[in-house]
């Protein structure tokens, strides 16, 4: 129980360490684009009106673009001035892949010692992609042998090379010129509600079904004492109604909104910027099969479970 504790301690912190560094980055490059941009626009005002290299600066640059706009409104607006936006700017790109490789690469290319930070980034982001490999081939391999779904004589390599090749082939479908859009849709659903739903139905057939005092007394077998009041609260109450909140707000809040993606819009006056576009019909049937049947696949064996018990006994 110990272990446990100290367990979510160390990864609620890791997750608050991590979103610190993320939202510094993405703070750190928004603000570089915003000077940038103020320093294009007062170059852009010295340049239209003729006036002295230091007689605007970034301090005064937005009293200065105030009296100009008003004494010469026609010449200000025949002048290239941007939007600098830091609202805009720090919501350009964080989500999905355009936080790793387009934030963090650029905010990485303006730091000292780029280079360094550059590899570091990347292996890191190998080695993140590697772990999370791992767990996802064992979660496929060892379930099929255990259900005896393949021959029993196989060794572990085969088995193993043979889901990834298979892995491999699917994966082929992200590399398309459609890639990014079918990214997004298996980022957006099907590691959602599958592990909510799997989670909760975890929760009720240990502490409901197959019962809290036999657990109870399967953890004293194994740790010589049995848990504590605090985890009998939780498992029995606190987190099967946590999850339960979670999933019911979750999927009223996907029912009352159309399933949209992002794609770079070529005609808009700002480009490069984002617009969203509503996905076709068919691709509801697409979500069933990413969040629905992994979600339904529990309850439904334990359905066809009971039927057939129930049928077997009479």
């Amino acid at each position: 129980m110990q272990d446990a504790v100290i367990l979510s301690a160390i990864t609620g912190l890791t997750s608050v360490y991590a979103a610190a560094v993320t939202y510094t980055i993405i703070g750190f490059r928004a603000t570089e684009k915003y000077d940038q941009c103020i320093s294009e626009n007062i170059m852009t005002l010295l340049d239209g009106f003729n006036l002295p290299e230091d007689s605007i600066t970034t301090s005064t640059y937005e009293a200065a673009f105030n009296h100009l706009n008003s004494s010469y409104p026609d010449t200000v607006l025949g002048l290239e001035i941007k939007t600098c936006d830091m609202q805009k700017l720090l919501s350009e790109g964080v989500e999905g892949t355009g936080l790793a490789f387009i934030v963090f690469t650029e905010a990485i290319t303006k730091m000292p010692g780029s280079p360094v930070w550059s590899v570091l980034f990347f292996i890191m982001l190998l080695c993140l992609g590697l772990s999370t490999l791992f767990g996802n081939i064992e979660g496929v391999v060892v379930p099929l042998k255990d259900l005896k779904v393949l021959p029993q004589k196989w060794p572990q390599e085969a088995v193993t090379g043979i889901t990834c090749v298979i892995a491999f082939i699917i994966s082929l479908l992200f590399a398309q010129h459609s890639g990014i859009y079918w990214l997004t849709l298996f980022d957006n659903f099907a590691g959602s509600v599958p592990l909510l739903t799997i989670g909760l139905f975890e929760m009720i057939a240990i502490v409901y079904i197959y019962g809290i005092d036999r657990f109870n007394k399967d953890v004293e077998f194994m740790i010589g004492r049995k848990p504590s009041i605090f985890w009998q609260v939780t498992w029995r109450f606190i987190s099967p109604l946590i999850i339960l909140v979670i999933l019911v707000f979750y999927l009223v809040t996907q029912v009352q909104e159309e399933p949209t993606y992002l794609v770079w819009d070529p005609n808009s006056e700002e480009f490069p910027t984002l617009a969203s576009v509503a996905y076709p019909t068919w691709i509801n049937a697409v979500i069933f099969l990413l969040a629905g049947v992994p979600s339904l696949a529990v309850p439904v064996y334990a359905l066809c479970r009971l039927v057939f018990r129930c049928c077997k006994s009479d």
